[in-house]
């Protein structure tokens, strides 16, 4: 079991690190560069790849990954939104409640 904790908790930091990556303007542009110069080859070396393969896979393995990373900490953040929203939301009522004496 504790294995276990340990390994999803360094999933969790894996996981914030590479969406705090994908959304910093490094990630951005990172991601831009190595895009654009496999782009290059292709059109520089028709000959390579000239079904545009490994173009294809690349791109698609590059989304297999980002989007479910990207989903997981969307909803995770979502949920600890919407959790800190309730919160406040209950103390509004709260205040209302004894601002309007308890009635």
């Amino acid at each position: 079991m504790g294995g276990q904790l340990m390994l999803t908790r360094w999933l969790g930091r894996t996981l914030d690190g590479f969406a705090a990556w994908f959304a910093s303007a490094a990630g951005v542009l990172q991601t831009f560069v190595v895009t654009i110069t496999i782009f290059v080859v292709e059109v520089w070396k028709p000959n390579l790849d000239p079904q545009h393969f490994l173009f294809l896979l690349w791109l698609t393995i590059y989304s297999g990954v980002t989007q479910p990373i990207l989903a997981f900490v969307s909803s995770r953040d979502s949920r600890a939104a919407a959790s800190k929203m309730e919160h406040v939301l209950q103390l509004e009522e709260e205040a209302l409640h004894d601002l309007h004496g308890g009635s």
